[in-house]
């Protein structure tokens, strides 16, 4: 009576076979995990890009948009302007303005692939809706309310809360 012992070679090669199909499952998920890790990071630049350019803009009112990365002239280098603690020295507020976006500008260069950005005021049709609904609202809370002092305190504060589209594009 003889007993075999061990593996044969067919059994071997089987066992190779779905090790095989294991690893290069494992090595596609892994490619997965960094491709969206890759692009979680470049949505968080831009991210943070767009809040740069709106506290740009909140700190200098001399920025105004549509502001095109794409079209700014780089045969023109804005001004250097000279920051003294809290001041900044040598520069006037368009100046500065100019200092800004082409620093913002660059930034999205250097942080995204063939990046660019823009910044535009949003389109008359997009800010209707919301007002409508706050003019909806407005109608059933204050029926009593001076429409007159309402109207003023609009116009007031539109001037203020210009509502503008920050966009961001890279391959």
């Amino acid at each position: 009576m003889s007993l075999n012992r061990g593996f044969t070679l067919l059994e071997v090669l089987v066992a190779v076979v779905v090790l095989a199909i294991g690893l290069l499952g494992l090595a596609k998920l892994q490619t997965f995990g960094l491709h969206t890790n890759h692009s979680a990071h470049l949505r968080t630049q831009a991210t943070l890009l767009s809040y740069d350019i709106t506290d740009r803009m909140r700190a200098n009112r001399a920025i105004t948009p549509p502001i095109d990365c794409s079209s700014l002239s780089t045969d023109t280098t804005p001004k250097q302007c000279e920051w003294n603690d809290t001041t900044v020295e040598n520069c006037s507020l368009a100046e500065m303005a100019q200092y800004e976006v082409a620093t913002w500008c660059d930034q999205i260069a250097s942080r995204l692939p063939k990046g660019t950005g823009k910044v535009y005021l949003a389109k008359d049709g997009d800010e209707e809706d919301d007002e409508d609904s706050d003019k909806d609202s407005d109608k059933d809370s204050d029926k009593d309310s001076d429409k007159d002092s309402d109207k003023d305190s609009d116009k007031d504060s539109d001037k203020d809360s210009e509502v503008y589209t920050v966009e961001i594009q890279w391959i």
